[in-house]
């Protein structure tokens, strides 16, 4: 028993990874009715895509769009600290959801499931500046850590502070508490960086925190085998979906001369 389906066909905008997930729903269904005995056999999905799955970037924001977006958020809490004491609060919350994001490369799933037990402030022995060191990550590829940017110090140190959290490693609280999606986007349509000025142009969102991070790291040389262990993914998906978009701005010593006579 076989079942086609045909949903790029019949519903030609919808996305391809959404047609999956409503794949895989219908799979836990089916799964559960054949172990109840209700099915004698389970059929077998057969995808009749008519296009062709395209290696997509990631959008990310660079630095001029990082700043902007930033001195916004925190403008905009600035703004609600005298007349909403509750949205000034959740302004915060974001400014540093996304600071802390940018600084560690964490997927979004990871960063919600994050406890301020998990973080833990160490002095880096290189450069004798303060980092995070973040354990206990859960995510897509179970559990992992890795050391922050220099910059997710001061997030976490506000998070403390305006949380009263005065033992960070026995507090099992979530590090963030509110998904500030909606503000998000708000602010990131007000300033005109919801959608790249790429060609096709594409939509930022949460996860564009986690591609600028990538995206950054790879701009200042850092190996690419240590972003990827850092982010707890392959070298592969990072050469694909974010060095490759950046093209020669990556190939610093594309023109290095070591043969003498060689300028002309």
């Amino acid at each position: 028993m076989g079942l086609s389906f045909r949903g790029l066909t019949q519903y030609p905008t919808i996305k391809r990874g959404t047609l999956h997930q409503y794949k895989n729903a219908i799979r836990v269904v089916l799964n559960y009715a054949y172990k109840l005995g209700y099915l004698k056999q389970l059929p077998v999905f057969k995808d009749e895509y008519d296009t062709k799955k395209g290696v997509s970037s990631r959008p990310w924001f660079n630095s001029a769009e990082y700043s902007k977006l930033h001195n916004s958020i925190f403008a905009h809490a600035k703004y609600l600290e005298k007349r909403d004491k509750r949205q000034f609060s959740h302004a915060m919350e974001l400014y540093d959801f996304v600071l802390f994001g940018t600084s560690t490369g964490m997927r979004v799933g990871e960063m919600r499931n994050c406890k301020v037990s998990d973080v833990k402030i160490v002095t880096e022995k290189l450069t004798n500046k303060e980092i995070l060191v973040i354990s206990n990550i859960d995510g897509k590829r179970g559990k992992g850590s890795c050391q922050s940017y220099y910059g997710a110090v001061a997030p976490f140190r506000r998070i403390l502070e305006r949380r009263g959290i005065t033992d960070p490693s026995k507090c099992d609280e979530k590090l963030f508490l509110i998904h500030h999606r909606v503000m998000f986007n708000e602010i990131l349509k007000k300033k005109n960086l919801k959608v790249t000025k790429s060609k096709p142009p594409l939509k930022r969102d949460f996860v564009s925190l986690r591609s600028t991070y990538i995206c950054f790291r790879l701009l200042n040389g850092v190996p690419i085998y240590e972003i990827a262990n850092n982010c707890r993914t392959s070298v592969a998906v990072i050469q694909e979906h974010y060095a490759k978009p950046l093209g020669g701005v990556l190939m610093r010593n594309i023109n290095r001369t070591n043969i003498e006579g060689w300028d002309y």
